[in-house]
C-alpha cells in the first residue's frame, strides 16, 4: 500500500505532547505509516476573564497495521486561550508519556 494512504498520529491536532506524526509503526529507526488509526481526547476549557480562557487536555492515539497492534500513547497538559478579532489562538504546552518530554503546540483559527 502506497505511504500516502497510511496513517500516522501527533501534532497540534492529533495527539499533543508528541511530534507532527511522531506516532506510528516503528521499522528500526524510522516511524512509518500504520493501516489503522484511533485518537481521541478531552479537553476543559474555563474563561475566567472573556476573551482570556486556559484549558486542560488529555490526548490519547497512535497508528498500527494490525487492529490489535494499536497501543494509544498518552499527552496531557494545560493550554491559554485568547478569542482573538481573527479567531481563536491557543498556546499549549503538553507532555507526552512514552518520550517523557514537554511539548510547546501552538494553533490559529479554527479547526474543521
Amino acid at each position: 500500500m502506497p505511504s500516502t494512504l497510511l496513517f500516522r498520529a501527533g501534532g497540534d491536532q492529533s495527539v499533543r505532547g508528541y511530534g507532527y506524526q511522531q506516532l506510528g509503526v516503528r521499522e528500526g529507526e524510522a516511524i512509518v505509516g500504520g493501516r489503522y488509526l484511533l485518537t481521541g481526547g478531552a479537553e476543559y476549557q474555563y474563561w475566567f476573564r472573556p476573551p482570556w480562557g486556559v484549558a486542560f487536555f488529555v490526548d490519547a492515539g497512535n497508528a498500527a497495521d494490525k487492529f490489535k497492534e494499536l497501543k494509544p500513547e498518552v499527552g496531557y497538559g494545560v493550554g491559554a486561550r485568547w478569542r482573538s478579532p481573527v479567531g481563536p489562538i491557543n498556546v499549549d504546552i503538553a507532555y507526552g508519556q512514552a518520550v517523557r518530554k514537554a511539548r510547546l503546540h501552538f494553533s490559529l483559527g479554527f479547526t474543521f
